[in-house]
């Protein structure tokens, strides 16, 4: 995913890579700030989340996730949109049928949502199978071919504002490291070059114009996040040509569940929250990770490193109003499931 900011973000991006590419003593911060937004009607962790602009606003969307007791408790079918001017929420139709669902993938193109991918909330841990594009402006799904391989806890970006990039996941048989993408006009499925090493699943990244950046994820449940981070830059005259790269991690340990995203201003990808756990599932409480740390697609090197005033996982991604990156629900300290809407702040700070 990588976002289009607005002259504001612009602004503030500008002023901060003026900062730090001229001087390296510098580079970018990243907190939490205290948040005034309003929360989600409903907490929910595992949350499909995506942003996308209508008439020159930004709206937030939170789709299915995981609740912390009653009807949601193991996943959800519901569907809400946030006016980031207005500070308000309403809720969406549900999603078509009758259970619940966690680890969908969520992206914006053309003023659409598309939902791919996810598990259903039984317990069983089947995958959904879920291909959707919802319009805000009749308010109404529409079914879209599956794709080829299903997965869950896939990474998910946006090229050429037409294509969906799905990145690895979870299938049926385990964690695979297969990319798949749909062709949003054409509304087929290809596959595209597979991300070496072996398959991961809650993973982390992001996607700013041809490049994109995968870090992080488990290989299976339960077990400890991985190492190894790619940069992968598309083939402009073949979308299914991908040439794979490895990039250093993160500073510290690998995480799992984090959210991630691009800032299409700065060749920025932004990774929040997480897990290093390698003893709990997110379902059990893992410790939650207050770290941010930030990717420079340009230099491949990890660039910023910093800390929110709150600690989050279980995210599937981070949207953006134009002038701030949020999280939206997610889990945190002790596990406890949250509807918050928690910035990240990026700007210049000194080293040391």
């Amino acid at each position: 995913m990588a976002w289009k900011p607005f002259a504001a973000l612009i602004a503030t991006l500008a002023l901060a890579a003026c900062a730090l590419r001229p001087d390296p003593a510098t580079k970018p911060a990243a907190q939490a700030l205290v948040t005034d937004r309003a929360a989600m009607p409903v907490a929910l962790a595992d949350n499909a989340v995506a942003a996308l602009e209508r008439d020159g606003r930004p709206f937030f969307y939170s789709v299915a996730g995981q609740g912390s007791a009653g009807p949601y408790r193991d996943g959800s079918r519901l569907a809400f949109e946030y006016d980031a001017l207005d500070d308000r929420w309403r809720a969406l139709p549900p999603l078509p049928g009758t259970r619940g669902l966690v680890g969908v993938a969520a992206a914006g193109v053309g003023g659409r949502l598309y939902l791919v991918g996810g598990t259903w909330g039984d317990g069983s841990g089947r995958l959904a199978e879920t291909a959707l594009v919802f319009d805000p402006a009749t308010r109404a799904y529409a079914p879209l071919p599956t794709p080829p391989l299903p997965v869950a806890h896939a990474l998910i970006g946006v090229y050429a504002e037409r294509y969906l990039v799905l990145v690895a996941g979870r299938a049926e048989g385990g964690a695979v490291a297969a990319v798949q993408v749909f062709d949003t006009e054409a509304e087929e499925w290809f596959p595209a070059s597979q991300l070496p090493g072996p398959g991961r699943f809650g993973h982390a990244g992001g996607l700013v114009g041809d490049t994109l950046l995968v870090t992080g994820g488990r290989r299976a449940p339960g077990g400890a996040p991985v190492a190894g981070s790619w940069a992968g830059t598309i083939n402009p005259d073949d979308p299914s040509v991908i040439d794979w790269e490895p990039v250093p991690d993160p500073p510290g340990a690998p995480l799992f569940a984090a959210a991630g995203g691009g800032v299409a201003a700065s060749g920025w990808v932004v990774v929040a929250g997480g897990t290093a756990s390698a003893d709990l599932s997110p379902a059990e409480g893992a410790p939650a990770r207050a770290a941010v740390h930030v990717f420079d697609l340009d230099s491949r090197q990890w660039i910023g490193e910093g800390r929110r005033r709150v600690a989050t996982m279980a995210h599937r991604g981070l949207v953006s109003d134009g002038d701030q990156i949020y999280t939206l629900g997610g889990r945190g300290p002790g596990g406890v499931i949250t509807g918050a809407v928690i910035p990240v702040a990026l700007g210049p700070q000194p080293r040391g």
